[in-house]
């Protein structure tokens, strides 16, 4: 997989409704944020104003389970492959702490294992 990761952004090939592979004609391209990812794809955070087929409300067990951000609750979000991704618009900068999850721009690993603990995880560990 491309070395995407939650936050980056990426434009889409759409035809009625469905986001279409990369290489096939389209009607519209729309710009979606990446909120998780698995072994098979990414998962893309859809606007209320958007009409994409095969979305799903994200709820607390989706939210735990591929690791998404608690502010998408409620919200829709829709599944694609590698190969549904046109291009990549913006590339964040950045990890998220594993502990709090709060993006810090231009960090780099700090742990052992290769994750990242922010400035206030580290200096209070009962956080």
């Amino acid at each position: 997989m491309a070395s995407l990761k939650p936050g980056d952004r990426i434009n889409c090939k759409i035809v009625a409704g469905v986001i279409v592979s990369a290489y096939q004609k389209y009607e519209e391209i729309r710009t979606l944020e990446i909120i998780g990812m698995d072994d098979f794809g990414y998962y893309l955070f859809v606007p209320q104003y958007l009409c994409v087929q095969n979305s799903v409300i994200v709820d607390h067990s989706r939210c735990r389970r591929i690791g998404i951000h608690p502010r998408f609750l409620g919200e829709q979000m829709c599944h694609i492959v590698e190969g549904m991704v046109y291009s990549i618009v913006q590339k964040l900068d950045g990890l998220c702490c594993e502990r709090c999850q709060e993006f810090v721009p231009m960090a780099a690993p700090n742990q052992i294992d290769g994750s990242f603990l922010c400035w206030s995880c580290r200096d209070n560990p009962y956080r």
